[in-house]
């Protein structure tokens, strides 16, 4: 939603009581439809919430309400200091997720934070010196232990302080300031727009939430809470009262009360909803009011009244078009582009809708697909009188046709048109568009043969359908279910050419007559994948895409690749083959569109194709170190146009039939078809469309010029059906995890049309994924407001604040990292120093390193350093905080390895892998072989580990034993037991092994574990892992927003899902904030002593 240009003063919103018997969904009385994470004033008379991205107040009685902020960027989370004066609040206004406060009527907005990590506010509490301080939760110190931190800070800024030195999220101090509740787990749980958290419904794995207690008097931690499912968001209500919100009864999330020094045994239900949860709520000072959010509205429960039932409060506000509406541009929005056969009018697709434009200079732009229906998928008959698209205005995909209705000149002239005529497109004004296919199941990709004959089209996950034009039948000519399947028909109409997957991941291209009449054969009939398959004109020659080459690699770059499918052709000498090729050029020289009467045009008698040991006539066209992508071929055959990434940029090129004759084109695109003459080639660049010859000449631009007014309550609609759609086609589990989708759907669908802003949508699109109860599904965007970022700038060490002796503060350096800026040189920092100054100006009263840093990145810094005595000034370049965490993470890793070789003597060795990815498994291959050198064990540490796609190549390296041994001449030949490492595929360990995982271990580091623990390798040591392994793609809504789209489930041999049931180790350590307090890592321990058992 384009916020910017709001600017909207105060408005009064009458807020009324209602009942909170109503349903969700039904109305109160009211038009704020979507209020979400209310805060209450102390003394429970005020209620702030956010709404379309802005914080509202009203009072939580009934009367008005009133805007507090009005930005561009999202403010959400909002809590009120303890004399109920001021409001702190999340906000995006700096780019990232940062926490400002205001007074209590609006006034006065200030920034708290100075970071580019998330900060989350959770209310205000007294610190650990009785001073009131602002509580969030953040990941702002590196750790490679996935799980926030909770944290306090001055209302006035400066630096941030852990209220403990445990991990945990959603802190809250009790009014007498001894307690510390806060939520253990969940981490992996909660970025917004994911399907997890709270808005994972029924997660019952071991990263559930649980309320643990810190007792600041020296008591020490204390589990409050231990429901299988999740218990979390504690709020006090008094000094040894908590409410907070579970979900353990009804499978629905409700409101509940306990004593903090009984925990469990105290527990009491206070709301008793079913099916749709609370989601955010607050309390009163007193304990005696709470405010809450469900659904699409917010309630108010008076606590003081035993069995009081929650009301709803309905908020009518005046209609702000800004919010309702946008108007957006979309010329630079192309995604799609297709040229009239006669190369007179460019069709293109931008933000869904199709739009035309004749070509040449100063035409206009005329929109075909009026509405808000999602439009793509643009080809044109091959006579140039229709244009065929997909859009789902029905509901589902279907398959339209575009003509022409009306001209220009026949609208002066008061005539009528001939449908047949193919120039009217130059001239069109109005357009009919027609139904071709409509199903109950999503029809999509149109592509007509050349020949006029058919319309080919994709329908539901994989099936390539087959229309006879000429009488309509309809029939499935290849019964699929892989969703990437892509097919080509032969240009004289009598076969197809597809790529599909098979059951273990191999996509292959196969060729079968377009009637049917014999089963597929499979031309490439390797391991690796083939894709592409493009024909020439004359259908004896076929080119695509293959990574059959390096096999190292987990997806081994693409090569072009060739096949005759005549073996005259392979019999010809290269004399001959050079005449075929020209001659294939000469006559498809001026092909152009097709007559528009059927009767005028010519049918080919099928060729008869040589297949049956066409893959071992498979030849290599093109061999790129890197890889291609988006190849066309020419109509003649000879030449073909690819996107390849040669020395390390991508760009467009062209090579002959043999690879010879390579040529740049122009920078990278997106190729869309080739002309029916050849000469050229359509393509989308940088959202605009175009044409460009195959042999170079530059790129010619054809844009367009469009305005569309959006009414966002309609689009929010329709991208939450079309998520639907689309996730209910191709996710892993058809049954959809048992949940009645379709309700679902209508239900969500009807809450999403009450999101404005892409936050808001997101929440919504997560809370529907979240009833699957499934990993891997969310929503994400680039988001509002990111132009605003300015990263801060990071010395690659870590510092303490200092006073001085003029009242002034300074930060001392603790610790010094040397691949950081600071760690080498004559400009290095050392521990001690003391920086007083930032660019020659000392700091400022709230000021911080990050503060004086902000926006930095990159840039040389003056850092004036107090040593000895004496200021120096150094000129450093500071890095990013991502580059920080990089250096806090090898630390952590060089620790964790000292360990082990002190616990074992040196007999053991230690590898972390950070991710199941290539540069950790690069990191891996090293470290493994340095780790082993010489010892007997190794321990392999997946811990926090959040995936990738690794994990058999890593247990590759761990086969146990060996089946044969080499030793050269002149060696030592009592060394028996080595094997020559360029022979295998990765490195190998054949000694004791443990492995270690926890609740931070995700996706393919879980497959592993299960893996390891399956091959009896050695013992799985630690936590149960997450329980979130589904293989997972992603695809794009209207406006960017991207879906993921888990389509491949993993399963155990005894079909156990392998999501929803993490790897249970075999020797179970928990992490216990005891020990992170003191710096103990009691797995890593247990590890060591475990496989020293075995040694021994």
């Amino acid at each position: 939603m384009d916020r910017t240009a709001r600017r909207v003063p105060a408005v009064i919103v009458v807020l009324l009581v209602v009942l909170g018997g109503l349903a969700p969904g039904a109305a109160a009385g009211g038009n704020v439809d979507l209020p979400r994470y209310p805060s209450i004033s102390p003394d429970g008379s005020q209620v702030v919430f956010s709404w379309r991205g802005d914080l509202w107040r009203a009072p939580a009685d009934g009367g008005e309400a009133r805007r507090l902020t009005s930005h561009p960027a999202d403010d959400t989370r909002s809590a009120w200091s303890l004399d109920g004066r001021r409001i702190a609040f999340n906000s995006t206004r700096s780019g990232y997720p940062n926490i400002y406060e205001m007074h209590a009527g609006g006034t006065g907005i200030r920034r708290v934070t100075v970071t580019d990590e998330r900060c989350t506010v959770r209310g205000y509490g007294l610190d650990a010196d009785g001073n009131e301080a602002i509580l969030f939760d953040a990941r702002i110190e590196g750790d490679p232990y996935q799980s926030h931190r909770p944290y306090g800070i001055s209302p006035d800024g400066g630096d941030p302080s852990r209220l403990h030195d445990a991990f945990g999220s959603y802190p809250a101090v009790s009014p007498d300031g001894r307690y510390i509740a806060f939520v253990r787990n969940g981490y992996m749980r909660t970025e917004l727009g994911r399907a997890y958290g709270w808005h994972r419904r029924h997660y019952r794995g071991p990263e559930r939430m649980q309320i643990w207690l810190l007792d600041r008097n020296g008591g020490g931690f204390t589990q409050l809470t231990e429901w299988e499912g999740d218990d979390g968001k504690p709020r006090w209500a008094d000094d040894r009262t908590i409410l907070f919100l579970s979900d353990r009864e009804d499978r629905t999330v409700n409101l509940y009360r306990m004593r903090a020094t009984e925990g469990e045994a105290s527990i009491e239900r206070l709301t008793r909803f079913d099916e749709r949860d609370i989601h955010q709520f607050d309390v009163s000072a007193d304990g005696r009011t709470v405010v809450f959010s469900r659904w699409d509205g917010l309630y108010r429960l008076d606590l003081s009244r035993a069995g009081a039932s929650p009301q709803r409060l309905a908020i009518t506000a005046p209609e702000d078009t800004l919010d309702d509406t946008e108007d957006r541009s979309v010329s630079r929005d192309v995604s799609e582009a297709a040229l009239s056969p006669d190369g007179k009018v460019m069709a293109t697709v931008a933000y869904g809708r199709v739009f035309v434009r004749a070509i040449g200079d100063h035409t206009p732009t005329r929109l075909v697909t009026p509405g808000h229906s999602r439009n793509r998928h643009i080809a044109w008959s091959p006579d140039g009188t229709k244009l065929y698209f997909s859009g789902d205005a029905d509901g589902t995909e279907s398959i339209y046709a575009a003509t022409v209705a009306m001209t220009r000149e026949e609208l002066v002239n008061g005539s009528e048109g001939d449908k047949r005529d193919r120039d009217r497109w130059r001239d069109a004004i109005r357009f009919d568009i027609e139904p071709v296919v409509q199903w109950d199941e999503n029809d999509q990709m149109p592509q007509p043969s050349a020949c006029g004959r058919y319309l080919s089209f994709k329908r539901a996950q994989g099936r390539i359908m087959i229309l006879e034009l000429a009488n309509g039948r309809e029939y499935t000519l290849v019964d699929h279910w892989d969703a990437d399947i892509d097919w080509r028909i032969s240009p004289d109409g009598n076969y197809v050419a597809f790529s599909a997957n098979d059951m273990d991941f191999s996509a292959n291209v196969f060729i079968v007559p377009i009637d049917g009449s014999a089963e597929p054969v499979d031309i490439s009939r390797h391991p690796r994948n083939c894709v592409d398959p493009r024909w020439s004109a004359d259908g004896r020659v076929l080119v695509f895409r293959s990574n059959r080459i390096r096999t190292g690699q987990r997806q081994p770059n693409f090569d072009i690749y060739a096949v005759h499918l005549d073996r005259e052709l392979d019999a010809m000498s290269a004399e001959q083959i050079h005449a075929y090729y020209a001659e294939a050029a000469r006559r498809v020289r001026n092909r152009g569109p097709i007559p528009a009467d059927p009767d005028e045009r010519e049918y080919a008698e099928p060729r008869q194709l040589d297949l049956d040991d066409a893959y071992l006539r498979v030849r290599e066209v093109f061999n790129n170190e890197e890889s291609v992508s988006n190849v066309e071929v020419t109509p003649c055959g000879g030449r073909i146009v690819f996107n390849g990434q040669i020395d390390g940029s991508w760009n467009a090129y062209s090579i002959a039939w043999d690879g010879s004759d390579r040529r740049s084109l122009g920078g990278s695109v997106s190729m869309q078809h080739m002309t029916p003459s050849g000469d050229q080639f359509v393509f989308v660049r940088s959202s605009r469309a175009g044409v460009s010859g195959v042999r170079g000449g530059g790129y010619t631009f054809h844009d367009i010029d469009a305005t569309l007014t959006i009414d966002l309550a309609v689009q929010s609609e329709r991208k939450l059906r079309e998520a639907a759609r689309t996730l209910s086609e191709l996710f892993y589990d058809p049954e959809m995890a048992g949940t009645d989708w379709p309700r679902l759907t209508d239900e969500y669908a009807e809450l999403a049309a009450r999101a404005r802003t892409r936050e808001e949508f997101k929440y919504v699109g997560a809370r529907l994924f979240g009833e699957l109860d499934r990993s891997h599904l969310g929503f994400g965007s680039k988001g509002e407001y990111r132009e605003n970022r300015r990263p801060v700038g990071r010395l690659g060490i870590e510092t303490e604040r200092a006073g001085l002796d003029n009242s002034n503060h300074a930060y001392r350096v603790t610790r010094v990292y040397r691949d950081g800026p600071a760690g080498a040189g004559a400009m290095r920092l050392h521990e001690g120093d003391l920086i007083v100054e930032i660019e020659l100006e000392p700091f400022g009263p709230g000021e911080t390193m990050e503060s004086k840093l902000e926006g930095r990145v990159g840039e040389e810094t003056v850092i004036t350093v107090r040593r000895d005595g004496q200021d120096r000034r150094l000129l450093l370049h500071p890095v990013s905080t991502s580059r920080l965490n990089d250096m806090r993470y090898d630390a952590w890793v060089e620790h964790n390895a000292r360990l082990v070789d002190e616990w074992s003597g040196g007999r053991v060795g230690y590898v972390h892998i950070q991710a199941m990815n290539q540069p950790s498994l690069d990191r891996y291959m090293r470290d493994m072989y340095a780790a082993t050198r010489g010892r007997d064990g190794l321990i392999i540490d997946v811990r926090n580990n959040g995936g990738g796609w690794t994990a058999d190549r890593i247990l590759a390296s761990l086969v146990p034993g060996n089946h044969a041994y080499t030793i050269q001449r002149g060696a030592d030949r009592s060394q028996i037991g080595h094997y020559p490492q360029d022979r295998l595929l990765m490195p190998r360990f054949t000694g004791e092994v443990n492995m270690l995982s926890n609740t931070k271990s995700h996706s393919n580091a879980e497959i592993i574990s299960h893996g390891f623990k399956a091959y009896g390798r050695g013992n799985l040591v630690g936590e149960q892992t997450y329980g979130g392994v589904i293989s997972t793609g992603s695809f794009f809504l209207i406006d960017g927003t991207r879906v993921r789209l888990p389509g491949r489930g993993w399963y155990l041999e005894d079909g156990t899902d392998m999501d929803n049931n993490g790897a249970i180790p075999d020797i179970h350590v928990p992490q216990r904030p005891e020990a992170e307090v003191a710096g103990e890592d009691e797995q890593l321990r247990v590890a060591v002593e475990d496989i020293m058992k075995r040694l021994d």
